[in-house]
């Protein structure tokens, strides 16, 4: 067969000129594969067993049928960047059965895998074999094999023998680890220190298993280990002996870095936790939300008729309380109840910002506590402006581009927000390094998922970096822009009194107050407990205001609501709620003011006030 050395090919800065004469270096059985399949250089070794010409990976192999899938398994996987090995019998020139183990390494040009290395072992029984027992048989003659194995092997190798003191690692172990190969041989607490004692002591007994004979071959699984830099890293280990001729025996372990899958599983438990979270949150926010509404109300009620200064401090200080635990919980509601597509709507981008940095802030609070990472947020607003667009994607975009950039900050370090308008509207995120790339660990969403939260709002990124510093600059069309309107003149308000108000609501302390408030106004107030006794009572009294909570048992306070403005649709409807309602605004004719529970008195009262001088005025 005629080697081919047209395409210059490199094998870790290798060319395929070097590779072949690597191959012709060989005494065992040694070739070069195209992403083709066919056989393009091989050594006289490998051309004695096998009939080279014209020789390919296609159904006139002399592999038998029993181990073709396997073969075609492994060849698939080095295509994708694996180094592979395999058992696989075929049939010599001379037509005899031969039994081999299979190398295969995948060559790369850049980051293009342009051919496969392929080394042969002949064993001569299958119980001899990697793959499923006791030895692997490396003769001495074998040396410039290991050397090459071990120089050019993209996973990490160890040897250790009896002694447990480590023999030889390949250079990847150092880039794994982080300790230099000699100072692991000087120091084998260098490694097992790097283990917790869980995997240590599983390690520990599968070497002494190999050594005794008693296994020849085992997986140990995931095992987790710290780096010198105190980075926390998981591999897989395959440990299997190795026999040199003249020299007391030893133990090779195959370490398959898989610590970013750990850590996209972690990712997806804790999607999967958030999930379970946000349900069991939302029920738990309903019955907080009553009691901080109870709490709230009542320290109104009892401001407005207490004369004394210290009464009178005491309770503000409790509503100012309520109104801050009141706007965390609006801020957790509007996070976490989405359940289809928000309607487009005019955002404040200020507090649209404001809310991501609140977010962002709990998320900080844990990790400080947990990791000992302190980050802070700072902000600075040269623009009061409004966008067009949906509020629920447009705060995931500027929550993720806070996590992102706030990736960098390993211990400590603050996130700079900037919102500026010149030619266009800019938000610009950044942060001082003290990581030279981002930690999984720290990055909550990758670039390409920005990228795409970018696209949703139709906006545009641009990434910068530098030695010191990390940004991202969200730039927001400009056809979605405009200025925060001035307020306007407010409609002379009619007082609320000589009113009959219906009051629908099954927590009785929350009926109590609103009876005594609207009563005290000069109304007449009657209560109820479910939305039956209501209607039957609305069709008799015909009420001008009804305020309904929306969780009542039987009939909801939207079907009661429904009913009402049927029989009267002049009547004020009220709907209040702790739930979170995704679709409220389809029932914009049936309900005339929203209150999301917890809310205020004077603001319920200011409502049906305004909704009141509408009507009035029209």
């Amino acid at each position: 067969m005629q080697n081919n050395h047209t395409s210059m090919v490199p094998i870790n800065d290798m060319t395929i000129h070097s590779a072949t004469e690597m191959v012709l270096m060989f005494q065992l059985p040694a070739c070069v594969i195209s992403v083709s399949g066919e056989v393009i250089a091989s050594n006289d070794a490998f051309s004695d067993l096998v009939n080279v010409k014209n020789l390919s990976l296609d159904v006139t192999h002399p592999f038998y049928p029993e181990y073709r899938k396997q073969l075609a398994t492994s060849y698939l996987k080095a295509l994708k960047g694996l180094s592979r090995q395999c058992f696989a019998v075929f049939r010599n020139k001379d037509n005899q059965r031969v039994s081999t183990e299979i190398y295969i390494f995948p060559v790369f040009q850049g980051t293009v895998i342009v051919a496969l290395f392929v080394l042969l072992q002949i064993v001569d029984e299958r119980i001899l074999s990697f793959d499923k027992s006791t030895d692997t048989i490396i003769s001495q003659e074998s040396k410039n094999y290991e050397s090459l194995l071990y120089e050019y092997s993209p996973f990490p190798i160890l040897q250790i023998d009896q002694s447990g003191n480590i023999v030889r690692a390949s250079p990847s172990v150092q880039e794994l680890i982080g300790y230099e190969i000699e100072d692991l041989k000087k120091n084998r607490n260098l490694l097992y220190r790097a283990l917790n004692h869980y995997d240590f002591n599983r390690m520990r007994l599968t070497l002494s298993q190999i050594f005794e004979g008693s296994i020849g071959y085992k997986r140990i699984g995931e095992i987790r280990f710290i780096t010198k830099d105190k980075d926390e890293r998981w591999v897989n280990a395959t440990c299997y002996p190795v026999h040199i001729q003249g020299t007391p025996p030893i133990v090779e372990i195959i370490l398959e870095d898989i610590t970013r899958i750990k850590r996209m599983e972690y990712q997806l438990q804790q999607l999967s936790r958030f999930h379970i979270i946000g349900d069991l949150t939302k029920g738990f926010l309903h019955s907080f939300n009553n009691i901080i509404n109870i709490m709230l109300n009542k320290a109104q009620w009892l401001l407005q008729i207490t004369e004394k200064p210290s009464f009178q401090e005491g309770l503000k200080l409790i509503i100012k309380s309520a109104e801050d635990g009141i706007q965390q919980i609006r801020r957790i509601e509007e996070f976490i109840g989405r359940d289809k597509l928000e309607e487009k709507c005019d955002i404040n981008v200020v507090e649209a910002i404001e809310d991501a940095i609140e977010f962002a802030k709990i998320q900080f609070k844990v990790e400080e506590a947990q990791k000992r990472r302190s980050v802070a947020i700072e902000r600075r607003y040269f623009s009061l402006v409004s966008m067009y667009g949906d509020p629920h994607i447009f705060r995931d975009l500027l929550l993720a581009t806070i996590f992102k950039v706030a990736s960098v900050i390993a211990t400590k370090g603050v996130v700079e927000v900037t919102l500026k308008k010149n030619s266009t509207l800019t938000i610009a995120i950044k942060a001082k390094k003290e990581l030279f790339e981002t930690k999984d660990e720290f990055a909550f969403i990758s670039t390409i998922d920005l990228s795409k939260l970018a696209e949703q709002n139709h906006a545009k990124l641009m990434e910068e970096e530098s030695l010191q510093d990390y940004s991202i600059t969200i730039i927001l069309p400009e056809d979605t822009i405009s200025m925060l309107p001035h307020k306007e003149q407010q409609i002379p308000q009619i007082k609320l009194r000589d009113m009959d108000i219906c009051i629908v609501e099954d927590e009785p302390a929350l009926q109590e107050i609103m009876y005594e408030v609207f009563d005290s106004l000069g109304n007449r107030v009657s209560v109820f407990n479910n939305a039956d006794q209501a209607y039957e009572s609305f069709k008799v009294n015909k009420f001008d205001i009804v305020i309904a909570d929306y969780g009542l048992s039987g009939t909801t306070g939207l079907e009661l609501l429904t009913k009402i403005k049927e029989q009267k649709e002049e009547t004020i409807t009220v709907l209040l709620t702790g739930w979170i309602l995704n679709n409220i605004k389809a029932y914009k004719n049936v309900i005339d003011i929203y209150m999301h529970k917890p809310f205020k008195l004077d603001v319920l009262i200011n409502e049906i006030s305004n909704e009141m001088s509408k009507r009035h005025t029209f």
